[in-house]
């Protein structure tokens, strides 16, 4: 009994986690037309609340728990807004809203990999339901692209999902639909992750 009171507060804690991954990407504006897109130069103060972003090399970052990412060539990262949402990745001289790539992570709590993974995918699908969402497993990371309209712009999405330690990584792409190579720039994203 003590034991599934256990199991049951551990999920609990990473649902509400994952929420506030969801709730963080909405307020960062990552999702098209429902939020203000941040502006900051790499760099710049971090808002409040989210964990500092510290340059450890030409494009790499370390973010929360020691984890490192770096972004592809000719593009800069953001601050993110939270814990769970730390950091956006965009084309180095862009002021546009796309393409865009959420950078997040949020703690499994003891919950084991493929259910951790299965209950983030879920809960994000639900944020933007505008877009399709067809999963698949490459290469160890959960692959999620769609495509759909939001505020009257074509978009197309494409998600990966894996664990580094003990946390859920999330790299979210929303790209204009017609973008090529969107698939490859995210799995660049999440490849990259590592513990400093």
């Amino acid at each position: 009994m003590t034991l599934m009171r256990s199991r049951s507060s551990r999920r609990a804690r990473f649902v509400a986690g994952a929420l506030l991954l969801a709730l963080s990407t909405v307020g960062a504006g990552l999702l098209l037309g429902k939020g203000k897109t941040s502006q900051a130069p790499t760099g710049s103060r971090t808002p409040e609340g989210a964990p500092p972003l510290i340059p450890v090399g030409d494009r790499r970052f370390r973010g929360p728990d020691g984890l490192t990412v770096e972004v592809p060539q000719h593009w800069r990262m953001d601050p993110g807004s939270s814990q769970n949402l730390w950091g956006t990745v965009r084309p180095r001289d862009s002021v546009s809203r796309l393409p865009q790539i959420g950078v997040g992570s949020v703690s499994t709590n003891g919950l084991e990999r493929a259910d951790a993974i299965d209950t983030v995918e879920e809960i994000l699908n639900e944020i933007l339901p505008e877009l399709t969402a067809e999963s698949a497993e490459v290469a160890g990371y959960r692959l999620t692209t769609g495509s759909g309209e939001i505020a009257g712009t074509n978009v197309k999405q494409v998600r990966m999902l894996g664990v580094v330690q003990d946390r859920v990584i999330v790299v979210w792409g929303l790209f204009d639909a017609e973008m090529q190579g969107a698939d490859d720039l995210v799995r660049q994203v999440i490849e990259s992750f590592d513990v400093a």
